[in-house]
């Protein structure tokens, strides 16, 4: 590919598809206007999901180009435009994340810190995948009502509301109210505390 000619590097996809997919060294001879063609990557990446580092970098500011790589690989999230990018790139981008939340990619974890503290993108992507919890901010796991929430979407997320709100009970009161076996979960001081376990 180091030789070949003009016209092969720069027009014959079906070429240099065969050939990354021989040698993928041969990304070091493909020009920068090929590896900026949001087309031929997506082709590449479809063979060899790993190729997308081979990606020009302003693919990964694409929210198509990066949309479609996480259709083909949800973890290609990880390569979305971040704080490196002003104004925090894609992952800072609401309708992009939650998009991506939808073909099952780890949004809450990769979400800029600004998303992470937001209640109601964080609450969008917990219905989504109720698991994704476990990303969401420390302060979001010390609010009471984001986290009535999430339990109401899975009582189970409960283990990730913070001491302080196990401690609470007028919150372990709601919890319990939305689903009984989040008693468990209760504080060893509101489980010994009269006025909790009556109401409870």
């Amino acid at each position: 590919i180091k030789y070949a000619s003009s016209h092969l590097q720069n027009k014959d996809e079906d070429f240099l598809l065969g050939a990354i997919n021989i040698d993928p060294q041969v990304f070091l001879y493909i020009k920068r206007t090929i590896k900026q063609n949001p087309s031929f990557m997506l082709k590449a990446i479809e063979k060899k999901t790993d190729f997308i580092i081979h990606a020009d970098m302003d693919l990964y500011k694409n929210p198509k180009f990066m949309i479609d790589a996480i259709k083909i690989d949800p973890r290609h999230i990880f390569n979305a435009s971040g704080a490196e990018v002003k104004g925090g790139g894609l992952k800072n981008n609401e309708e992009f994340m939650l998009e991506a939340a939808q073909l099952k990619a780890n949004s809450l974890s990769h979400a800029s810190d600004d998303l992470k503290k937001n209640p109601n993108f964080a609450l969008k992507v917990i219905k989504v995948n109720p698991k994704s919890i476990i990303h969401a901010s420390t302060e979001l796991k010390n609010n009471k009502d984001f986290m009535l929430e999430v339990i109401k979407v899975d009582p189970k997320s409960i283990i990730y509301a913070s001491t302080e709100l196990k401690n609470n009970k007028d919150f372990m009161l709601e919890a319990v109210e939305i689903d009984k076996s989040c008693f468990m979960h209760a504080s060893a001081e509101l489980k010994n505390n009269p006025a909790f376990t009556r109401s409870e």
